[in-house]
């Protein structure tokens, strides 16, 4: 499929008035290397929407709210009803959401550094025309794969990050009304004392 489309390609550029062959084959490379581009500036943008330190500030949020639940809720010997435990439920898989992407946040963008670093060179090849044309398919190919393979991983690890946002902040806000319910009721406990 990606043949078909690169001689089409090349085929509709040597078709265009003026011009010479190789400008359009230099044409054509740039517009490949910018469609893998495009493709690491996606993974930029999610990292530029929930970057690392919003990351590790939810999961210290986290942490602190279900530790202040769990901790009132034994000290005043009351039971989770059915919301509030779906609630909490909910909550901890945001801590497994963000606790994954945590871990994975430096890697992805080591990576996809490298990868922008590597489609710049390849870039500037093609316009001085350093490799031949089977030579800088194969570069580019492995770049396309190397693309591909952080374009995966940042979708299935950072873009569900960026994507349940709102359901974060909505569920966030009932797990402070649990908080502060509870705090009262520690409250008025004591004065009864």
């Amino acid at each position: 499929m990606f043949r078909i489309i690169f001689i089409l390609s090349i085929a509709f550029l040597m078709a265009c008035k003026g011009g010479h062959p190789a400008d359009y084959e230099v044409q054509v490379e740039l517009q490949l290397i910018d469609t893998l581009k495009g493709k690491i500036e996606t993974v930029r943008g999610w990292m530029e929407k929930m970057p690392l330190n919003e990351i590790q500030e939810r999961l210290d949020v986290i942490n602190n709210n279900s530790d202040y639940i769990i901790h009132q809720l034994r000290e005043q010997g009351l039971q989770a009803d059915e919301q509030m435990s779906k609630t909490m439920d909910d909550y901890k898989a945001f801590k497994k959401l963000y606790s994954v992407c945590a871990d994975s946040f430096k890697p992805i963008v080591t990576e996809a550094e490298e990868l922008f670093y590597q489609l710049k060179t390849l870039k500037e090849s093609a316009y001085t025309k350093d490799y031949q044309k089977d030579t800088f398919l194969m570069y580019f190919h492995k770049e396309k794969a190397d693309v591909e393979q952080l374009y995966q991983l940042a979708s299935s690890i950072l873009k569900p990050a960026v994507d349940t946002d709102l359901d974060f902040e909505r569920t966030e806000a009932e797990v402070e009304a649990i908080a502060q319910e509870l705090k009262e009721n520690s409250g008025a406990l004591k004065e009864e004392e």
